[in-house]
């Protein structure tokens, strides 16, 4: 009977469905409750593959093998056409395991824009989303909104909506989302892989540009008078500088004595020009050669144009190093450099990396430990090579040079010989290969030749090269290698240079012959972390030259040393040299360094040479500070007689006086040396310092003794005048510079703000702080009954429209006031006047009063 049932029912259950639920749509299944016999509906789709639906409660339901007994066979009436598929009949259910259960049901509307609040990893994700929910249920996002996420933009399913591209939540890699409907709220379960990538830069610097400089001129000079028994004598030497726009020309004198007679010798004269974008300078005039390994350097007059980093302190030339990892919660990043924790970050979830490690250079370890919010820990550790030897890839360093070659530097004023022409260029390949070539050419000499740096790890930098030329003697050869590691435990270096005799090349004399044979070696070895050791040998053969001149002897040494911390702050050193291929060339030291503070430092030395000699020192120095102040340094020598020795030296803002004296065998000696500098910058000449670099002249108009501090280091006080020197800056850098109010007279007003600026080099940045007198008073206003003018009261002085209010008890300050004074008070319909003859004190702001205001119009 049951039986007959079910099969009735089976075979009326589709008519029933189209008589009682004629609205019903695609994708729509009819089903009955087993128990109750009362009908319901399943929302199924199968587009993405095995046929699944949701109730009216919001659970999903498959159709699994191993429960086909537990579901009675229904119809899915879609498209016009019956597909059977089963459904729960117990109370007993499934439901899908490979899909979470969606917030919302597919939409009978089509496609609905939602907001969300979103939540990623449990933690809030900015603002408030828009999202876009398709009919099946589906949630999209915009490339925008999950770059803000910081998730990887998927290269899944997408739509197109409003003229957008859209990606499905569905196709990020590896998260899983739901949406609760309670609190509207996004919640997105994403692996650290998920994440895009942060990058951080530890090097890193705000690129700044350099003003270029309004004219100015500065005049170095250092005078040197010595005094031996009856002798004497006056030496200078003087510089003058011109900047401007186009560049900085300078010209450098020297005079040996000028008691006998004035006849400076020019040592140079150039202007270079600094060109920050294309990271060059290009110097007109009397200049110095570069060079490379094998090369010997030239002074020379003529035209240079060569690569300058440091025109852009924010560019890194060289390799510097970079560590990877992941974080899967909010986490810390600690940068070890060789033990020493150099620096910490933050980073979010996700893969991130650090460029650009700053790390001393030469060869060492540099770690990385990440710390999340749970405090667990990772450890990345990488060993590293930094040096200037090795670029970047694809960063070029060059020097083109052409001109006369200069001879009898510093002795003859101005001696040019023959043409020449030079250039050189390395170029970084890799982060661990470097290649380099140069070329040059004088008279009838040519010579070329190419290098190579590659980094090796453990063993350091490797590096060699070889070079040919072309003269009267005929071809010529050169080759050399070169071997170094720079770490704190075992570091070593070598060279190795090998020529024939037919070898030539710039900066050789006439008929002078390259060495056969130059080689260096030195090794060093901490012993612990309070001791070291080293040993170095050098050794070089030279050849006789081809005009039978002088030769110059092959020589050949070793030398080696033990250096040894005693206490925490003493170090003892001895030392060793021996040779052979001089007379008495052998020699021993014994000393001890006690750094005592800051600036101070004492030392005790003793030597013992081949001959038998002896000789014991003992010294005591105070260095001075780098703004005004002063230092010291007393010095004796022991050895079959006694010898002393001591010196001051007082530095101001205008400039250096050093006076020292010596006695050794009851003769005394003295030298006395003054070193300063005039500037001449917007009408105003102001004495300073030897000015090496980049310098600024500050002036507070009408003040004195005000402290000027750059890079947040007291500098120099205003003079008089209410001007100061900042004769060392940092071209190409921020340099911020303010004002102390210490000590300021309260009737001053200066602008203490700080002021930022970026010099060019060896050229002056005229800055000024406005500083005005302030000549005001506080005036006690009552009225003619003796009480007070009222808050609110407005006041002024001599008829101006200047407004000043009144305060509680009849007060006002008027800032600028001149006597007699004239006021005018107002309140309401109320008026009145009064007029003081003089403040009768000397104070700079005073107190005046009580005054009575007359009433009046």
């Amino acid at each position: 009977m049951k039986s007959l049932k079910s099969s009735i029912l089976s075979l009326l259950w589709p008519l029933l469905c189209l008589v009682l639920f004629p609205g019903l749509s695609s994708g729509q299944l009819l089903v009955i409750n087993s128990a109750t016999l009362l009908p319901g509906v399943l929302y199924c789709a199968n587009d993405s593959g095995p046929l699944l639906c949701t109730d009216d409660a919001g659970i999903t339901w498959h159709d699994p093998d191993d429960f086909r007994g537990k579901y009675r066979k229904a119809w899915l009436l879609a498209q016009g056409r019956s597909t059977r598929t089963s459904i729960p009949v117990t109370t007993e259910v499934k439901p899908a395991p490979q899909k979470k259960k969606p917030e919302f049901p597919p939409l009978r509307g089509g496609p609905r824009e939602i907001v969300l609040a979103v939540k990623i990893n449990g933690r809030p994700a900015g603002d408030f989303a828009r999202l876009l929910q398709a009919e099946d249920g589906r949630l999209y996002a915009s490339p925008e909104l999950i770059r803000q996420w910081r998730l990887q933009v998927p290269q899944g399913r997408t739509i197109k909506w409003g003229g957008q591209t859209l990606y499905a939540l569905d196709s990020l890699s590896g998260v899983k989302w739901q949406i609760s409907g309670a609190d509207q709220t996004l919640s997105l379960d994403a692996p650290s892989s998920a994440f895009s990538q942060t990058d951080l830069n530890a090097s890193y610097r705000e690129s700044v540009e350099a003003v270029r400089p309004n004219p100015g001129l500065f005049l170095n000079h250092q005078l040197v008078f010595t005094h031996l028994d009856r002798d004497s004598a006056l030496a200078g030497l003087f510089e003058a500088g011109f900047f401007s726009k186009l560049g900085v020309v300078t010209s450098r004198f020297a005079d040996r004595d000028f008691t006998s007679s004035i006849a400076p010798i020019r040592l140079d004269t150039r202007l270079v020009r600094d060109f920050p974008r294309q990271m060059a300078v290009l110097t007109l005039g009397d200049s110095i050669s570069a060079s490379n390994p094998w090369s010997r350097q030239v002074t020379y007059g003529g035209i240079r144009w060569a690569s300058d980093f440091s025109t852009q302190p924010a560019f890194i030339p060289i390799v510097l190093p970079n560590l990877a990892g992941q974080a899967a919660q909010p986490s810390t990043v600690d940068i070890f450099v060789n033990g020493v924790r150099t620096s910490r970050q933050n980073v979010d979830p996700g893969p991130f990396s650090i460029h650009n490690i700053p790390v001393i250079t030469g060869q060492g370890d540099v770690q990385m430990v990440v710390t999340d919010v749970l405090g667990r820990q990772q450890v990345i550790t990488q060993s590293y090579i930094s040096a200037r030897e090795l670029l970047r890839p694809g960063v070029n360093e060059y020097t083109y040079e052409a001109g006369i070659l200069r001879r009898n530097f510093g002795i003859v004023n101005a001696q040019y010989g023959s043409l020449f022409l030079e250039g050189q260029q390395r170029h970084g390949f890799t982060d661990s290969f470097t290649l380099d070539g140069r070329f040059e050419a004088s008279g009838k000499q040519q010579t070329g030749g190419v290098g190579a740096e590659f980094a090796l790890l453990p063993f350091g930098i490797i590096g060699g090269g070889v070079a040919g030329s072309n003269s009267d003697l005929g071809p010529g050869g050169l080759a050399y290698v070169v071997l170094q590691r720079r770490a704190r435990v075992l570091g070593y270096s070598g060279t190795l240079q090998i020529a024939n005799s037919t070898f030539q090349q710039l900066g050789m004399a006439s008929g002078e012959r390259a060495p056969s044979l130059q080689a260096q070696f030195q090794i060093s070895q901490a012993l612990g972390s309070r001791s070291s050791i080293s040993v170095g040998y050098l050794r070089q053969e030279n050849r006789t030259s081809l005009n039978g001149g002088f030769q110059k002897p092959d020589f050949s040494g070793i030398s080696s040393a033990f250096s040894v911390r005693v206490g925490s702050r003493m170090y003892l050193t001895a030392a060793a040299n021996l040779s052979h291929s001089f007379k008495d060339a052998s020699s021993a030291t014994l000393s001890l360094i006690v750094p005592l503070g800051g600036r101070s430092i004492a030392s005790a030395t003793s030597d013992l040479r081949q001959d038998g000699t002896q000789s014991s020192s003992f010294q005591y120095t105070q260095q001075p500070p780098i703004g005004n102040g002063y230092g010291y340094r007393v010095r004796t020598d022991v050895t079959d007689h006694s010898r002393t020795d001591a010196g001051f030296t007082y530095q101001t803002n205008n400039g250096t006086v050093d006076l020292e004296s010596s006695e050794d065998r009851g003769q005394i000696s003295s030298r006395f040396t003054e070193t300063g500098s005039l500037v001449m910058m917007q009408g105003r000449v102001v004495p300073a310092q030897w000015l090496n670099s980049s310098f600024a002249i500050v002036e507070v108009p009408k003040t004195s003794g005000v402290k000027v501090f750059a890079n947040n280091q007291y500098i120099a006080s205003t003079s008089w005048r209410g001007l100061a020197v900042l004769p060392v800056l940092a071209p190409y850098s921020q340099n911020t510079v303010r004002l102390d109010d210490q000590g300021v007279p309260i009737n001053m007003g200066i602008d203490f703000d700080e002021k930022k600026i970026v010099p060019m080099p060896r050229s002056g940045v005229f800055l000024k702080f406005k500083a005005a007198q302030v000549t005001g008073a506080l005036f006690q206003l009552v009225t003619e009954n003796g009480s007070p003018v009222p808050a609110g009261a407005e006041a002024r002085i001599d008829g101006s429209s200047v407004v000043y209010p009144v305060a509680l008890r009849g007060e006002v300050f008027v800032s600028e006031v001149t006597f007699p004074a004239h006021l005018q008070v107002s309140w309401g319909d109320q008026r009145c006047q009064v007029t003081v003859e003089s403040s009768n004190t000397t104070e700079p702001l005073p107190r005046i009063g009580p005054v009575p205001c007359k009433a009046g119009r």
